[in-house]
């Protein structure tokens, strides 16, 4: 258990820390808002953190799997996965913004939804992604 004192400190250090963002992240350079904006027009959903603005591909491309064949089991479909790209911006002290692309990829869960994939895309997913 946490001492009254101690919980104390700790509430003043995490509201301290609260405001403690950088200063270009509440008034970035146009060319740091341009690029946000411009990822947004593009699907992607933009947060902002303490140091950077960590910008996610809102809709998941699906990448299937080929399935495994046996002549014991047939053929058995494997797991497909998600795959989004993250966008990490930072901006250097003359407004310049530096940006950082990084993949992220997770097992499907779920058939996606959206105007992105055709009836036959989705009947694809169906018979070739093992969803649980």
């Amino acid at each position: 258990m946490v001492r009254k004192p101690a919980a104390g400190l700790l509430l003043v250090a995490v509201a301290s820390l609260s405001g403690c963002t950088s200063a270009w992240i509440n008034d970035p350079s146009p060319s740091t808002a341009d690029l946000v904006n411009d990822l947004k027009l593009e699907g992607f959903t933009c947060k902002a953190g303490f140091t950077t603005i960590v910008c996610r591909q809102t809709e998941a491309y699906v990448e299937k799997a080929a399935k495994i064949c046996s002549s014991e089991k047939g053929c058995v479909p494997q797991p497909c996965h998600d795959v989004r790209i993250v966008y990490e911006i930072t901006q250097a002290r003359d407004g310049i913004p530096g940006i950082t692309q990084t993949t992220e990829r997770t097992e499907t869960r779920k058939i996606p939804k959206g105007d992105i994939y055709s009836d036959a895309r989705i009947a694809e997913l169906k018979e070739y992604c093992a969803i649980k």
